[in-house]
């Protein structure tokens, strides 16, 4: 498939979205599942390329597996592997290749593609050797500066050993938290591992066969809680627990350091002012990278994100790729071996297309950069299929979202809204509606004629029925009267749409009515601009804090 051309988000969106399986939680799984003896049943598997690559090479090495929409079956073999071929191909499949190496049988060649054959392995396959040498002491040293996948292989085999081992990490380990996710899906298959530090003590034991449940990947959930930081989105994703021992769960703190809302595992980006850049380290979670810098690149200001060496070994050299991709939308960008440093800026300047390198993280992150920048073209979009096969028909489900769901602004009275919502509607290129207008043009009054001819609770009769009738039209922007969301029926109508809460200090409004004596009181009993402001915002307060998606401080 030729380069896709990314169109901007049409507004901003309120959306709740299921991301796949983690590939890193199911390749682990899956070969756990194949070493113990017995039928493993694990549930809401992603079929992508990595999983895929490791489901047909056990099945090479004699483990019979049965894949199901919402399940895969595992007879596991004990660890007796009986190769049905003298090579496997595993693609560019990281896990599966340094997996896989301390199982196959001696004359069985993993295969990986041209870029695998450059990724780093041979750390691994020294200590593999040692390992099988009857009479080697039961130490073994290994680097931990490579890959975290190195020690995650060698304590899933170090167990199926007759002898305790003993696998001590000379250096820091990058992406540490993925060594305690192996640990603690060993655990799940009935392995222990004891661990003081960077010194892992395994005794031998056997797997035991389990069901297993794979959480959706907090990877793949980056892309779209960034989403919501670069374009003011309200996005939940519902199956990745907060609780989760997925390294990327840490992108939602990062994104509430640069200025977002986050609750539990929605993001609600910056309504009333920038981004805030950031400097960190994430060594422990590379495969986020993309998704801060992209995010970063929109942070006015400059950010920094150190010890990321490991990158480069990536499906692409990640750190690069990111300079250069950068660099092409106008983006000061600046890498080492290190480090990358990102000058970010409100917009991108120039159109371009980003070369993906065949890498998915590189194309989800850009691709979502490109809902926020007019002008991003990404080649090789089917690149994604390594780990988020749906990505693009997600992707374009909240594209079409934008164009179904309004944007309501509310508050009280005098806020601004009106204002507000004629200038936003301004910038998005979107229709504007104010809904007393609305109901002024169904009753032929002004809103104070009517009230005092007819009283309030007619008004509000009026004005859900143009509530119902101007939800009903194009997706656009409109402006609430202050008391509209107060009742439960009006909540009702606008649960599918975004509700932005506009704030301001009550005195700053009390001066902006102080002279609009044509506006009818809200209270029965009469009462001083200030007085009536104050009791009105302590019965509705509650309510729209309730009601609101998002809240923006004006």
């Amino acid at each position: 498939m030729k380069s896709r051309i990314i169109t901007t988000l049409a507004q901003p969106v309120k959306w709740t979205v299921a991301v796949p399986g983690s590939k890193s939680l199911m390749n682990r799984a899956l070969l756990c599942a194949a070493l113990a003896t017995g039928r493993s049943i694990l549930k809401y598997p992603v079929f992508c390329d990595d999983t895929n690559y490791m489901i047909a090479a056990l099945r090479s090495l004699g483990v019979h597996i049965q894949r199901h929409a919402q399940t895969v079956t595992v007879f596991g073999c004990g660890g007796r592997f009986r190769a049905k071929t003298k090579k496997i191909y595993i693609g560019n499949a990281g896990t599966v290749m340094r997996f896989l190496t301390p199982f196959v049988p001696t004359g069985v060649q993993l295969i990986g593609n041209q870029r695998m054959q450059q990724r780093p392995l041979v750390d691994l396959q020294n200590a593999v050797q040692t390992l099988r040498q009857i009479g080697q002491k039961n130490n073994i040293k290994i680097t931990g500066r490579v890959s975290s996948q190195f020690i995650s292989a060698l304590l899933m085999y170090a167990p199926t050993l007759r002898r305790t081992i003993i696998i001590s990490v000379s250096d820091k380990i990058v992406s540490a938290p993925y060594i305690q996710m192996t640990i603690e899906l060993m655990r799940r298959f009935g392995v222990n591992v004891q661990q003081r530090g960077r010194r892992f003590t395994i005794r031998p034991q056997k797997y035991r066969a389990t069901k297993y449940e794979i959480e959706g990947d907090a990877s793949s959930a980056t892309y779209w809680w960034a989403l919501a930081a670069i374009t003011r989105s309200h996005i939940t994703v519902t199956n990745v627990p907060v609780t989760s021992r997925q390294p990327d769960i840490r992108f939602l703190n990062i994104m509430r350091r640069m200025g977002c809302t986050v609750k539990g595992t929605t993001v609600v980006g910056p309504w009333n002012k920038p981004l805030k850049p950031i400097r960190l380290a994430m060594a422990d979670c590379p495969d986020a990278v993309m998704s801060v810098a992209i995010v970063a690149a929109l942070a006015p200001g400059i950010s920094q994100i150190n010890q990321i060496h490991h990158l480069v070994a990536k499906e692409s050299n990640r750190l690069r790729a990111l300079q250069l991709n950068l660099r092409r939308l106008g983006i000061s960008a600046r890498a080492t071996t290190r480090a990358l440093t990102i000058i970010g800026r409100n917009q991108v300047l120039w159109p371009a297309t980003i070369k993906t390198h065949s890498d998915h993280r590189l194309a989800m992150a850009f691709a979502i950069l490109g809902l926020a920048c007019d002008g991003v073209s990404i080649d090789e979009p089917a690149c994604v299929k390594k780990s988020y096969p749906t990505f693009w028909s997600d992707f374009t489900a909240a594209q079409r979202l934008a164009h179904k769901q309004h944007l309501i602004i509310t508050g009280m009275r005098g806020v601004g809204k009106t204002t507000y919502g004629k200038a936003l509607a301004q910038q998005l290129k979107r229709s504007f509606i104010d809904l007393d207008q609305a109901i002024e043009q169904r009753v032929h009054q002004s809103t104070a004629q009517y009230v005092k001819q007819y009283g309030w609770p007619a008004f509000r009769e009026q004005e859900h029925l143009a509530l119902q009738a101007v939800l009903k039209k194009p997706a656009g922007i409109i402006a609430t009267g202050g008391g509209t969301l107060m009742y439960s029926r009006n909540q009702k109508l606008i649960q599918a749409h975004y509700v932005v809460l506009l704030t301001t200090p009550l005195s700053v409004i009390e001066q902006r009515l102080a002279n609009q004596a044509q506006r009818p009181t809200l209270l029965p009993q009469s009462q001083s601009v200030k007085s009536e402001l104050r009791t009105v915002w302590r019965l509705r307060k509650d309510k729209y804090f309730a009601v609101a998606d998002a809240i923006c401080r004006v």
